[in-house]
């Protein structure tokens, strides 16, 4: 190890060992957790954190590179939408990390990272809940921000209708801030059947239209 440069490589030796420089293995402990190798290109190794459910026809990566340009997230986005297809897209740039869930090319489900985009964070912003209601789901939840909307709903705090709308809008604010994205990394994972993500189901094209015209009206 003392020989090895410390940027942030790893080896990989005949018999499968791996050996970390430094630089590597911290990186790799802000990810620590179970990973299956997705079948990748020559030249290419790509790690999904793995479920017990995985297979390796559910981690098949169809799509992966970079994002270097201000259009380039519309142009994947609207490629999976185009050819119909089921499977999820992983959003990566630094810390941040972003998904978008499609079947049939239209947009199931989204997730992030952010604080920001957490549903409580959106319900409380557009005006639904109170900080109070919030606080109090946030500890009856356990941090489970699905759990945390069903409990709203249960204590009569909103409306089943109303949250239904404002996953809605969570799922739009992902996807408005993926594809303003101009650097970073893009994975998609083509899977064969997607499994129940929820009852929403949205029209890939009029979102990145309405999507393209905030970036437009905002330069």
């Amino acid at each position: 190890m003392a020989d090895e440069k410390r940027d942030g490589t790893f080896v990989i030796d005949g018999d499968g060992r791996v050996r970390l420089d430094v630089a590597a293995a911290r990186r790799l402990a802000r990810s620590a957790g179970r990973y299956q190798i997705a079948p990748s290109p020559p030249g290419l190794l790509i790690l999904r954190r793995a479920t017990v459910a995985d297979t390796e026809e559910d981690t098949r990566v169809s799509l992966c590179g970079e994002i270097d340009a201000r259009s380039g997230v519309v142009e994947i986005v609207n490629l999976i939408n185009t050819q119909a297809s089921d499977g999820t897209l992983e959003i990566m740039v630094g810390d941040v990390h972003k998904s978008l869930t499609f079947s049939k090319g239209n947009i199931r489900a989204a997730t992030s990272n952010v604080w920001d985009d957490q549903i409580g964070n959106i319900l409380y912003r557009f005006g639904v809940i109170s900080q109070e209601a919030l606080d109090w789901a946030r500890h009856g939840s356990g941090g489970d921000e699905q759990r945390l909307g069903l409990l709203l709903v249960e204590q009569g705090l909103l409306t089943a209708h109303e949250l239904y709308l404002h996953v809605h809008k969570q799922i739009e604010e992902i996807l408005f801030s993926i594809i303003s994205v101009r650097e970073g990394e893009f994975f998609f994972y083509r899977s064969p059947e997607i499994v129940q993500v929820g009852p929403v189901n949205l029209n890939t094209q009029r979102l990145l239209f309405e999507g393209v015209r905030r970036i437009a009206t905002a330069s």
